[in-house]
């Protein structure tokens, strides 16, 4: 199993907790856990990866996905706010171009905190 990536997560309520299944990159095997405080386990089992690794490639997944949705979000965002204020301007006043200006500004410096660059692709 060189090179395990996961490709999706499912999550489930159960009487044993949370528990959840993943897809991965390699055909026929999952990464499963039943809830209530149990490992996370390939299927079929293999030893190659300790719980904790299979648990930070998971993590690895959903931090891609929530990047990719704050990715797509910030560059829908910023257009809009540049179409806003580039062709729409002129017919505002001195307050509502301050307003957009601020929020341009504030904008940035959200996805300077959290450490997002825009990919404009």
């Amino acid at each position: 199993m060189e090179n395990l990536q996961v490709t999706g997560v499912r999550y489930f309520r159960t009487n044993r907790g949370l528990s959840y299944s993943c897809t991965t990159n390699i055909k026929g095997v999952t990464i499963e856990n039943d809830g209530d405080g149990g490992g996370t386990y390939t299927e079929p089992y293999s030893s190659q990866y300790t719980e904790y690794e299979l648990e930070e490639l998971i993590n690895d997944y959903e931090m891609s996905k929530k990047v990719n949705r704050w990715n797509s979000f910030a560059v829908n965002f910023e257009a809009y706010l540049d179409r806003v204020y580039d062709d729409e301007l002129e017919s505002y006043n001195d307050y509502t171009e301050g307003l957009v200006s601020d929020i341009q500004s504030k904008f940035y410096q959200l996805l300077k905190e959290q450490n997002i660059t825009l990919n404009k692709e």
